[in-house]
């Protein structure tokens, strides 16, 4: 049996809404600064320059624009805060993530796209070759990729990005879970006896 662990090569690489974020709360900076020091003159500056003047918009809707400015920075702020973004750890939140897959098989590369896709919020990714193993082979056959999360299947086939969405964040929510290995409750007592 072939288990490889599925690495993450573009991780570092932030989400489009984070970058247009970015991009909005700066434009919302700049005109609050605009606003402060040419506008209103409360920086310190004594008088604009005589060749620089703003359009006369800018004087007649003083409040228009620092309430523009605000709701552009609220709004970068809140866009650079992904919905399903890493968890504020930065811990993985299952214990477990294996791929059943086989090899040549598009639905399973989709599945390891999007499991990479959220790696920072998952254990290392276990990838198994059905193909290898004839018991893998005859329990999974030709439904493939199989996801199996903390010890449990979670998908067969396709993988549905919203229903992963949904299972990662219950798993941010419920919090960090403390896994302690099964103890019978055998073990347990003789222990305390003894």
């Amino acid at each position: 049996m072939v288990n490889q662990e599925i690495e993450d090569t573009d991780s570092e690489q932030p989400p489009v809404t984070a970058v247009i974020g970015t991009v909005i709360m700066f434009a919302g900076g700049m005109l609050l600064f605009v606003m402060t020091k040419l506008v209103d003159n409360l920086g310190g500056v004594e008088q604009p320059p005589r060749d620089f003047t703003l359009p006369p918009m800018f004087y007649a809707n003083r409040p228009m624009w620092y309430a523009l400015a605000g709701v552009l920075i609220l709004a970068g702020v809140l866009m650079q805060r992904s919905k399903h973004g890493p968890n504020a750890a930065g811990k993985p939140v299952f214990r477990s993530v294996v791929v059943f897959s086989r090899k040549d098989c598009h639905l399973c590369d989709d599945a390891k796209v999007l499991l990479l896709k959220w790696s920072k919020d998952l254990p290392t990714i276990l990838d198994v070759d059905v193909d290898d193993d004839p018991e893998l082979l005859e329990q999974f056959g030709d439904c493939v990729p199989v996801v199996e999360i903390d010890g449990k299947v979670r998908f067969r086939g396709k993988v549905s990005e919203v229903l992963f969405l949904r299972l990662l964040d219950a798993a941010k929510r419920r919090g960090p879970q403390i896994y302690q290995p099964d103890v019978p409750a055998s073990d347990s007592q003789d222990e305390a006896a003894g």
